[in-house]
């Protein structure tokens, strides 16, 4: 068969555009998409085929001339379409899309640069395609092969295996079970903060009344601010090794042999799970329905009023038009995470932030079978906030407490709901309740406590390190109760078997095995989202909490992860030379290469690696400048968790600046990336302003190596 150079053309920009773009998207979306995926196949090749049909004949009707024109521009849409979806796409972060408003100009000068270049790239194409007018349809098969390079191998890796719960069409009627011989369950509601949750519940008691038998843990810390690595620690029991990176083909199998419901599965219960990821069920469950709300539509196990494939089909336009354009466009096509055509908020088939929780109220049903385990993991509090305390839908909910208060009241209400349930057919004495966030919503906790010494520790970072963890035992029908134990995500996974009886060779201590007076060393790790899933070890900066999480004097940078080689010197300190390596000072974006720059808390930490030559002996040199409102300071150095020098003192000379000597041990350093945490007496604000607070201006940081017979105690004298 002779393809004409037209025709292939007119099947480059549909193949690109209706085929291999939405087919990548589904392959990589599947519990969005109620479509047997060899089925959706057929249909966008069979569209492609025949609106390559359509516009090659329409062209051929035009005459010669205009066919090949028409021709010409298809192929220069095409081209130009597979660059920007193949390939810039990939080049940004874009947020995770789990309905939070995305910056698309947070980058300002980018935004509209890529806009004006797509458009001036689609003009210069496509008039250079006319002008010169190709004879053979050889172009056309580029726009082919840089789309297949990207779907062949997503299709070799794609397992189908999640289809049938992925379409959700027909719903086993025994995830609605319950048993009198006891259930377990785990609620976890994204983003439930705890000090926002204890506020609603002190605020309105005859709901907390209906709590009956809970314990609130109200001194609990996360580890992480977001939910990919919480839910694995939360399931495991372990920290989720930040260092190994994500990737959900490690990910998968560890949770799947190490998560506590396959412990209760071996004693013989039914595990039935509602979760945003097939990745986290585990093996041999009875029920696996993936409902993932990543733009905010709260799925019950029906889905919508409707469950309609018309809706998988708007979903594929909206994430296809989404990876087709620049952000111009990307912006209006995300909505503010409604999306453009897959909305469906507003037509009422996403009424509720729990519509799981409603549908077991409504279906439940209680047998005299296996003990039962149920996992819902729901939008609860995630960011941005969109119910009010009625429970009813709002679109454009500012991120206040005042916001959060409502849905959190939404959320704890339709709880209350299901606990009355469970106490109405009799099975709530043998039923063990967690509730867990996995993070918390992201705003200042209303109890914090003291002065940070780590400027990077922020009341909105405190927030995210504060899901609720509430717990309710078997037989226990007293009133709501509030505990300071000092617990972490570590914790939750013991605490269930411990509660559901069912004992673990290798369990841990549970929640009610502490006191409040119990010391325990507690982490916090922060990442930047757009390094998460990458499938590389992470960066992160490990905080060490103290024993009161609310306490923000106690929060100090332990560790700092950069997967980078740091430099033996920052000369000067600044943006440049210390992003990702410096923390505790003020490295000014705006403003790159200052001289100098602020120590701004008590606290400065960085990495720092031995110099090239490292022959002699290391000193780490400090230049500091004590301004006059800042009086005489005294500092302690520390070095890979080792103290080295204590209450150095700082005195100005002569010069404005002040040289600072501090002699080291070689033993004690490794050639990469050695931790430095710095802690001064004290740090005051400046005159002018009392919004910020600084203990020093530093200059320069050098690890040197001198002879060993030129060092000597740590000195501070003047230049």
């Amino acid at each position: 068969m002779n393809l004409s150079p037209n025709f292939l053309y007119h099947l480059s920009f549909w193949f690109v555009t209706l085929f291999a773009t939405p087919l990548f998207i589904a392959v990589n979306n599947r519990e969005d998409i109620v479509f047997p995926m060899l089925i959706l196949a057929g249909i966008l090749l069979a569209t492609s085929l025949v609106l390559t049909l359509a516009t090659a004949g329409i062209g051929r009707l035009l005459g010669r001339s205009a066919a090949q024109r028409i021709a010409l521009l298809f192929l220069g849409l095409a081209l130009v379409l597979a660059i920007q979806c193949n390939v810039v796409h990939e080049l940004f972060f874009y947020g995770n899309f789990n309905g939070e408003k995305v910056n698309f100009r947070s980058d300002a000068n980018g935004f509209w640069y890529e806009w004006y270049a797509f458009l001036a790239a689609a003009v210069a194409v496509i008039l250079a395609l006319q002008w010169f007018r190709p004879r053979s349809g050889w172009l056309a098969a580029l726009p082919i092969v840089s789309s297949s390079l990207l779907l062949i191998p997503a299709l070799l890796e794609y397992s189908g295996d999640a289809e049938s719960n992925a379409r959700g069409l027909n719903i086993d009627p025994s995830v609605f079970e319950f048993s009198r011989n006891g259930n377990v369950i785990h609620l976890l509601p994204d983003g439930l903060q705890s000090d926002v949750a204890q506020q609603v519940l002190e605020e309105n008691p005859d709901l907390a009344a209906e709590f009956e038998g809970f314990t609130f843990f109200t001194n609990h810390l996360g580890m992480f601010p977001g939910t990919a690595p919480s839910v694995p620690t939360i399931l495991t029991g372990e920290p989720f090794a930040l260092d190994q990176g994500h990737d959900y083909r490690k990910v998968i199998p560890y949770v799947q042999a190490n998560g506590y419901p396959t412990v209760l599965k071996n004693a013989g219960y039914r595990l039935d799970y509602v979760l945003i990821s097939k990745a986290y069920c585990a093996r041999d469950a009875d029920s696996c329905v993936p409902r993932p709300f990543n733009d905010l539509k709260a799925r019950g196990y029906f889905r919508h009023q409707a469950q309609s494939h018309l809706y998988s089909l708007r979903i594929l336009a909206d994430l296809t038009l989404f990876r087709l354009f620049p952000r111009w466009v990307k912006e209006r096509i995300y909505d503010h995470g409604h999306w453009y055509f897959s909305d469906t908020t507003l037509d009422g088939s996403s009424p509720w932030p729990d519509p799981v929780i409603r549908e077991w109220i409504a279906n439940m049903q209680v047998t005299d079978g296996p003990p039962v385990y149920k996992w819902y993991h729901f939008i609860g509090t995630h960011p941005p906030p969109h119910w009010d305390a009625e429970c009813t839908y709002q679109r454009n909910l500012e991120r206040s407490r005042e916001n959060y208060l409502g849905q959190t009241y939404c959320v704890l209400k339709g709880i209350a709901g299901l606990i009355a349930k469970l106490k109405e057919t009799g099975i709530y004495d043998e039923t063990v309740i967690v509730i867990s966030g996995d993070h918390g919503c992201h705003i200042p906790p209303s109890d914090i406590l003291g002065r940070p010494q780590q400027s990077a520790v922020s009341p909105r970072m405190m927030g995210s390190a504060r899901p609720a963890f509430l717990v309710k035992e078997k037989h226990n029908n007293q009133p709501l109760a509030y505990s300071r134990v000092p617990t972490s995500l570590v914790d939750i996974a013991p605490t269930v078997l411990a509660l559901a009886g069912v004992k673990n060779e290798n369990s841990q201590a549970s929640a009610f095995d502490f006191t409040e007076q119990s010391f325990r060393t507690r982490y916090f790790k922060r990442y930047a989202r757009s390094e998460f899933f990458k499938k590389k070890p992470i960066p992160h900066v490990v905080f060490k909490v103290g024993n009161d999480v609310r306490d923000s004097d106690s929060w100090l940078i332990e560790q700092i992860n950069a997967n980078r080689t740091a430099p033996s010197q920052y000369d000067p300190v600044n943006y440049n030379t210390g992003n990702n390596f410096i923390h505790g000072t003020r490295l000014s974006r705006s403003q790159p290469d200052n001289d100098a720059s602020w120590i701004n808390g008590r606290q400065m930490a960085f990495l720092i690696s031995l110099p090239q030559d490292s022959r002699g002996s290391p000193v780490l040199e400090f230049a500091l400048h004590l301004p006059e409102w800042i009086p005489v300071q005294r500092m302690q150095v520390s070095i890979n968790g080792l103290l080295v020098e204590d209450e150095l003192p700082v005195v100005m000379g002569k010069g404005y600046w002040t040289q600072l000597s501090v002699e080291l041990r070689g033993e004690d350093l490794k050639p990469e990336n050695n931790f430095v945490s710095v802690q001064f007496s004290h740090s005051n604000p400046p005159p002018s302003t009392k919004h910020w607070e600084a203990a020093a201006l530093i200059k320069s940081i050098r690890l040197v190596m001198m002879p060993s017979s030129d060092t000597s105690t740590a000195v501070a004298a003047p230049p």
